[in-house]
């Protein structure tokens, strides 16, 4: 019996060409080179920071983080005025010791309350004080000023019935007091 020799498949021209690769795996090369050059960075580093060879130093960046050390109350020893009918407070320095406050009434017009705070009571009808104003509006109130086309006053403080805020400028006239003033508005507080 004779065997038959079967002789090897020709390639065809379909099976001639490259298998071809999904756009998935393509350009990721990049990812690698990176990971690769960040592992031999972080080798160096971490070498030569134990070997006491870094170039930089180190004591900025990595310390120990000190221990709190307490926090002082530039306000302490200030006096507090609380409005229990609108709930807010302010402290006031010793320069404002004596400060009187009086609710202008009736209220500016879009406004609910306004509170004008004295430094020091008068000596003379002629002497002038320095002195901050609280306005009080209701939420509506305030929509309503934000809707002017003007300056609005600086919000202080909001809660679910008013928005607090100061006049948009006051003049400084070198008056006793007017230093504080940006101080005694930091200190606006909603009462609990």
């Amino acid at each position: 019996m004779e065997t038959e020799l079967i002789p090897p498949p020709v390639p065809t021209p379909e099976s001639a060409q490259p298998t071809p690769v999904p756009e998935s795996s393509k350009n990721h090369g990049w990812f690698w080179g990176l990971v690769v050059v960040l592992v031999l960075a972080a080798g160096y580093a971490g070498a030569a920071y134990f070997m006491d060879v870094w170039p930089f130093p180190l004591g900025d960046l990595i310390s120990e983080s000190p221990s709190p050390s307490p926090t002082v109350d530039p306000t302490a020893g200030w006096d507090t005025y609380h409005d229990d009918q609108y709930g807010f407070g302010l402290k006031f320095p010793g320069s404002w010791s004596e400060y009187q406050v009086e609710p202008i009434t009736p209220a500016l017009q879009g406004t609910t309350a306004v509170f004008q705070i004295w430094n020091h009571p008068l000596v003379s009808p002629s002497e002038e004080r320095a002195y901050i104003e609280v306005l009080v509006f209701s939420l509506a109130q305030w929509g309503n000023e934000l809707s002017l086309d003007q300056p609005h006053p600086i919000e202080l403080g909001r809660d679910t019935q008013y928005v607090y805020a100061h006049p948009f400028r006051y003049d400084f006239l070198g008056l006793p007091g007017e230093e504080d003033i940006d101080s005694i508005y930091a200190t606006f507080r909603l009462l609990p």
